[in-house]
């Protein structure tokens, strides 16, 4: 018995130094120049308004939104906003499938009234908050991701310094979504949901997806890079500046500028060629994928031996953690954050005209 205890003893003993080891590991592994994720959650909510900003105007009605209605109504005298989704007048542009989706989840109202700004939220009594986990910005955030309405767009604007004879100029921009490549280590953590989800967090972390945008000019496939020129073509649309969107009735004025809807779409797979190879080869795209998969791997040997050091330990590992700490699984992570994922989440042609002249 007495021995028993003496081991028993031991064993905790050893137990509280690896837990210290592992501490000191993960301080290790933070300091990397990892994302934090709890200061990546500060800084968003220090930065609340543009959360507000983007919402508003993704469901804006006049300024190329969803057009899904809201008043400004308080809770407790504090700012909020509330979304109308039950009203007979609301008809936002979203597919009509995702539509009933929405209301389903979203069956009164008052579901869809909160705040943007956390601290008042807290303070105000059973406030709802705008954030990721609210069924409407869930909804919303789904139709982003799979509705490809309102993922591409065609304008006019004019260029008050283009001389009036002067042809007009079309530019394609494409916006990249750059994200790590998970599929060949999600192969081998198939059967467990969270292991997947897990594996997920920890490739954003190490190399938190970016968007990045290129502007090509068509015809000469060339990419824009002056900050003169990339401002004017990233100048948000507006209707009283002269900005006339290409809609069904003006798709044919569209066509003509390249001379035909076959041609356009000639055009438009050039442009897209051009604005990949540009991405690769002229951003810092390379760099940062092979300093994520320096991360990653430090990253990989910290948890392989942290999950060695717990089961040397005496310690059943979680099936999760397991997965998740797997050496294999671990250097296919690492493989595919040096090859991550590109793809076009939004495209917009621009055609660059100059004042009409007036007889």
């Amino acid at each position: 018995m007495a021995q028993q205890e003496t081991v028993g003893a031991r064993l905790g003993k050893e137990r509280n130094e690896i837990r210290k080891m592992d501490l000191l590991e993960s301080i290790h592994v933070s300091s990397q120049r990892l994302r934090s994720i709890p200061a990546a959650l500060t800084e968003v909510e220090l930065h609340w308004p543009e959360t507000e900003k983007a919402l508003l105007a993704y469901t804006d009605g006049t300024s190329g939104g969803i057009r899904l209605p809201s008043l400004d109504r308080s809770i407790q005298g504090s700012p909020a906003r509330r979304f109308l989704i039950n009203g007979g007048s609301a008809r936002p542009l979203l597919a009509p499938r995702h539509w009933k989706r929405v209301k389903d989840r979203i069956p009164d109202d008052e579901i869809a009234h909160a705040m943007f700004n956390r601290s008042r939220a807290l303070r105000s009594r059973d406030a709802r908050l705008f954030r990721v986990g609210n069924p409407l910005v869930d909804m919303l955030s789904e139709a982003v991701l799979s509705d490809s309405l309102g993922q591409s767009a065609a304008f006019r604007r004019i260029d008050r310094g283009m001389p009036p004879e002067q042809e007009s100029q079309p530019y394609f921009g494409f916006d990249f979504l750059i994200e790590a490549d998970t599929s060949v280590a999600l192969e081998h953590v198939k059967d467990s949901a969270d292991a997947g989800r897990a594996l997920r967090r920890q490739a954003d972390r190490i190399f938190p997806p970016v968007i990045r945008r290129v502007w090509i000019e068509s015809g000469t496939n060339r990419p824009i890079r002056t900050d003169a020129q990339l401002a004017f073509l990233n100048r948000p649309y507006d209707k009283s500046t002269g900005d006339c969107n290409y809609n069904s009735q003006r798709a044919s004025e569209l066509f003509e500028v390249f001379g035909g809807q076959e041609h356009a779409a000639t055009y438009v797979r050039d442009a897209q060629q051009a604005a990949l190879e540009f991405l690769h080869a002229h951003t810092d795209l390379a760099a940062v994928c092979q300093d994520a998969q320096h991360k990653a791997l430090e990253v990989s040997a910290v948890l392989h031996s942290q999950a060695q050091a717990r089961q040397a330990a005496g310690r059943l590992l979680r099936d999760t953690e397991s997965l998740v700490t797997d050496a294999e699984v671990l250097t296919c992570l690492a493989e595919g954050l040096s090859q991550p994922v590109v793809r076009v989440v939004a495209a917009a042609c621009l055609v660059r005209r100059g004042l009409e002249r007036s007889y």
